[in-house]
């Protein structure tokens, strides 16, 4: 990771994301994680650009853009864009920023697969995606970091819950929900058998 060393500050876009709700809602739990992220970073970690998204954890990236746009609409954090703008803006050269940070793993996605996805396109380009709830620590080594733990409790909520608990059709289409012992289908299925 660079940094700039006129200023001595590590650039940093926030990604954020909700499932969907009341626009009240929307709005407040957005704003607790971009300042619960504002707290965590440690100096000299600054947040330059705000992107985020609002819409399922396992919809791709291009979906939540477009499909969260008209409810994003009249939230107070500056929008610069959803997940799939934030990726854009990693691969090009002159990026504004050289860190992502979310308050946790799931925000990105409930998915293991999507967010190590998203994670090795960041990585790709040069980026390191930090998250809050995993501890952001600097150490002459470098950054610490704890998200496989994370991420396979992100993994373990999605697994063993049921998708009408997700509210995504989404979660129909992925093979860990859809097979999961206990959710909508494995019980129809059943009772139909009797």
């Amino acid at each position: 990771m660079t940094h700039d060393a006129a200023t001595s500050t590590v650039a940093v876009a926030w990604y954020g994301r909700v499932a969907s709700g009341d626009p009240i809602d929307v709005a407040l739990s957005l704003s607790w994680q971009l300042d619960a992220c504002r707290r965590t970073l440690p100096d000299p970690f600054h947040i330059v650009a705000t992107f985020y998204d609002v819409g399922s954890g396992l919809a791709p990236a291009e979906v939540r853009s477009q499909a969260g746009v008209e409810d994003c609409a009249g939230i107070p954090i500056p929008r610069d864009g959803g997940l799939a703008e934030l990726l854009e803006q990693a691969n090009r050269p002159d990026r504004p920023f050289d860190a992502v940070v979310c308050g946790s793993i799931d925000r990105i996605s409930r998915s293991a697969q999507m967010a190590a996805s998203v994670e090795c396109e960041l990585d790709r380009a040069g980026v390191t995606l930090l998250a809050v709830d995993d501890g952001i620590s600097v150490d002459a080594s470098g950054l610490i970091d704890a998200r496989p733990v994370q991420q396979a409790i992100a993994e373990w909520y999605l697994i063993s819950t049921p998708p009408q608990r997700l509210g995504t059709d989404h979660a129909h289409a992925d093979p860990h929900v859809r097979d999961a012992p206990g959710n909508a289908a494995d019980v129809d299925q059943s009772e139909g058998k009797r």
